[in-house]
């Protein structure tokens, strides 16, 4: 009798600590999908630091979302799998971006997504009186993601009032930048947003066609972590 109301003391035990578990784990999640969608709606119709207006913006209040440092990331792409999304709220490529892939990972059977914030990760740089002048450096992290991932880097470029192209003489790693991780090896990935008409303005928002075009990236995405 004592060891029926022993077992049945450790089951109720182990249940609540499921439970509790279960009921902090969900509102870690909920904290992340609350601080993301505010993060990026708090920028609607508000200037990037090259005077674009960025896209107004309305993501769902649930989302898959989880923040993770820069730090956390270097060592998913080393060893862990994952889908790593290195994005900025005040960068309109990620903002064209981010609702779609949204969409596309709510109806799959992807957990979460790792996001981490770039904003304050990358040098940055300017142009003052027709030179490239450093205003921000790089943090170590930064440094290292961008030698680990050199093959998806570009030419660091700015483009003046007048439309001229100065090389800041780096390499750079543009948001955003998804990657599809499995047991350490990038399998998949998409970079930036797509291309966009003569005609068409980051903070435009895309069309049915290019918005069609992100959703194949992502479904590709998806499905070669699936496999």
């Amino acid at each position: 009798m004592k060891k029926k109301k022993l077992y049945l003391f450790l089951g109720i035990a182990i249940a609540a600590v499921v439970l509790i578990t279960s009921i902090i784990a969900i509102k870690v999640n909920n904290t992340d999908s609350a601080k993301f969608k505010k993060e990026y709606e708090s920028l609607n119709g508000k200037k990037d630091e090259n005077g674009s207006t960025l896209q107004k913006l309305k993501l769902p209040k649930k989302n898959k979302i989880k923040y993770i440092s820069l730090k956390e990331a270097l060592n998913v792409i080393k060893e862990e799998s994952a889908i790593i999304f290195l994005g900025a709220a005040n960068c309109n490529k990620s903002r064209n971006v981010i609702p779609i892939f949204l969409e596309k990972i709510e109806k799959s059977d992807v957990d979460e997504i790792l996001y981490v914030d770039m904003t304050e990760e990358r040098d940055l740089y300017k142009i003052e009186n027709g030179k490239v002048e450093e205003k921000k450096s790089s943090s170590d992290e930064y440094l290292e993601l961008l030698e680990l991932l050199s093959e998806y880097s570009e030419d660091y470029i700015l483009t003046d009032e007048s439309g001229i192209d100065h090389q800041v003489g780096e390499k750079r790693l543009y948001t955003p930048l998804i990657l599809a991780v499995k047991l350490g090896t990038i399998v998949d990935y998409h970079s930036g947003s797509v291309e966009l008409r003569e005609d068409q303005d980051e903070g435009d928002g895309l069309t049915d066609l290019q918005k069609s075009e992100l959703e194949a990236a992502f479904d590709r995405i998806i499905d070669n972590m699936g496999s």
